[in-house]
C-alpha cells in the first residue's frame, strides 16, 4: 500500500484515483523485477488486488484526510534503546494514522499494532496521542475498516518495558520463537524448517 503514499506528501488527499492508480501500476512495475514471488503468488491477481483496495482508499478514507507527513521516518530513544520507523501518514491534528491490508475483518485492534503506532506516538513531537488503524480487507468487494483509539498511559508504558527486554534478549543471542507475532508463517519465514527444529512446535501456514 505505500507504493502511492509518496504522491500525497505535502498535498491534500484530494488527487484523482486514476492518476493514483497510474502511479501505482508504475511502482508495481518496478517492484515486480525486484522480488521473487511465492509459488502459490499470482503477480497480475495481487497487482488487481492492490489496485482494488488503493481505490477504496482513496474513494473512502483520503478525501477526509489532510496530511501533515507521509512515510515520515522517525528516531528516537525509548528507555536507552534507539528506535527508528515509518509513519504511514500523520494528519495535521496530530493523529497517526497506520494502513495494514487483511483478509479478514478485524474485531479488535492487534496489541503489536497498538505498540507500533504508541512507538511512533513517542518519537515525534508532532503526534497528540491519538491513532487510527485503517485495514484494508481483501475480501470480493475489499472493505475498509477505521479503528481510532487513544494512544494512553499504559501503550507507552509497554513501549518502555520491552524494548529494553528485546534489546537485552538480542544482545544475548537469545531468540525465542513468536508463533503469534504477524509474519510467523511457513509462507513469509525462510527459517520456518530451523525454527521447527530447533523449538518444536508448528509454524502456521499463512
Amino acid at each position: 500500500m505505500l507504493l502511492w503514499l509518496r504522491t500525497l506528501n505535502n498535498s491534500k488527499t484530494d488527487l484523482p484515483v486514476p492518476g493514483v492508480l497510474a502511479v501505482y501500476r508504475e511502482a508495481w512495475a518496478v517492484l515486480t523485477q525486484e522480488i521473487e514471488f511465492h509459488d502459490a503468488e499470482d503477480p497480475d491477481e495481487l497487482a488487481k488486488t492492490g489496485e482494488a483496495l488503493v481505490s477504496k482508499y482513496m474513494e473512502e478514507a483520503a478525501p477526509r484526510i489532510d496530511p501533515a507527513a507521509v512515510e515520515m521516518r522517525v528516531e528516537g530513544v525509548i528507555a536507552g534503546v534507539k528506535v527508528a520507523g515509518y509513519i504511514d501518514l500523520l494528519d495535521v491534528n496530530g493523529c497517526v494514522i497506520d494502513i495494514k491490508t487483511a483478509k479478514g475483518r478485524p474485531s479488535s485492534i492487534h496489541p503489536m499494532h497498538r505498540f507500533q503506532v504508541a512507538t511512533y506516538r513517542y518519537l515525534t513531537r508532532l503526534a497528540q496521542g491519538s491513532g487510527r488503524i485503517d485495514t484494508l480487507v481483501k475480501t470480493k468487494s475489499p472493505q475498509l475498516i477505521q479503528q481510532p483509539f487513544s494512544v494512553g498511559e499504559q501503550e507507552l508504558r509497554a513501549i518502555h518495558t520491552i524494548y529494553p527486554i528485546a534489546q537485552a534478549l538480542m544482545r544475548g543471542e537469545v531468540h525465542l520463537p513468536n508463533r503469534q507475532a504477524m509474519l510467523c508463517s511457513r509462507r513469509h519465514c525462510a527459517y520456518w524448517r530451523h525454527c521447527e527444529q530447533k523449538w518444536g512446535g508448528e509454524v502456521p501456514q499463512t
